[in-house]
């Protein structure tokens, strides 16, 4: 059998299928307000004095994904820019091996005893992203016609040096966007 040079073999790519994912435009979107985000504080602690620190102890995007109090490791994205693009996550037909989609993992670790609200800002269209640590997990659902970033929001309550690590992933019938991820110390 003969080798053949090098030059003539084509290295398959995943791309190869998928055209439209040059095409993609991600749309200038506003990040909700802070009062909007006191106001998603307010619902999930029950609380109606539900505040946050001015500056995020935390803040992680596509262009800065790690820093002192933690990181964001993403796990097959689709496209990195100034936002993420992400591939949902696909169910199982039969027949079929489930595609996870991205997910990405993100570590923070508490610089005090407290309270700690992060904001994960997404769009899409019909794009429902999760939050999930420990047994807990949070949803927010877009419908891209809003003109701004959703967040999904959580809370959490930890110790100093303590870790709190959380997954993100979506469901959408294209892919969602991933502006950013932030955390605040919060107080009620």
């Amino acid at each position: 059998m003969e080798a053949m040079p090098l030059g003539e073999l084509k290295q398959p790519t995943y791309y190869d299928d998928f055209p439209l994912y040059e095409q993609v435009k991600v749309p200038d979107l506003r990040r909700p307000s802070r009062d909007e985000l006191l106001k998603h504080g307010s619902m999930l602690s029950g609380q109606s004095n539900f505040n946050v620190s001015e500056a995020p102890l935390l803040e992680l995007t596509a262009r800065h994904s790690q820093a002192d109090a933690g990181r964001m490791n993403v796990l097959l994205p689709l496209f990195t820019s100034d936002d993420i693009l992400m591939n949902p996550c696909q169910q199982a037909r039969e027949g079929y091996t489930p595609f996870p989609g991205t997910v990405v993992y993100v570590y923070f670790q508490a610089p005090k005893d407290g309270l700690y609200f992060a904001t994960v800002n997404f769009g899409g269209y019909q794009a429902t992203m999760e939050i999930r640590w420990g047994l807990d997990r949070r949803t927010a659902y877009c419908d891209e016609t809003r003109g701004m970033y959703v967040p999904v929001c959580a809370l959490w309550s930890g110790k100093a040096g303590d870790w709190w690590n959380f997954t993100l992933n979506c469901t959408a019938p294209m892919w969602a966007w991933l502006e950013g991820v932030r955390i605040y110390q919060a107080t009620t």
